[in-house]
C-alpha cells in the first residue's frame, strides 16, 4: 500500500496524467476524498504496472531544479 497526498497543484498534474494509468491506479485516484489540506489517495501497487503508475505520481510530488 502506499498513500500519496496530493495538494491542487499536484492533483493538476494528476488529471494530465490520469489516461496514462493503469485502470486500478485510476479508480483508486478518483474514488479519493479531496479534503481542504489535499487528496489523500491509498493505492495498493501489486505488480510492475502498478510501481510504475505510482513512481509517475511520485514524481508530482518531486520539487523541479531551477
Amino acid at each position: 500500500m502506499l498513500l500519496i497526498v496530493f495538494g491542487a497543484a499536484e492533483r493538476a498534474g494528476a488529471d494530465a496524467l490520469r489516461e496514462s494509468l493503469s485502470s486500478p491506479i485510476r479508480e483508486a485516484y478518483d474514488r479519493a476524498a479531496t479534503y481542504h489540506d489535499g487528496k489523500w489517495v491509498l493505492f495498493d501497487i501489486d505488480g510492475e504496472r502498478a510501481a510504475a503508475d505510482a513512481m509517475k505520481l511520485l514524481a508530482l510530488k518531486r520539487k523541479r531544479k531551477k
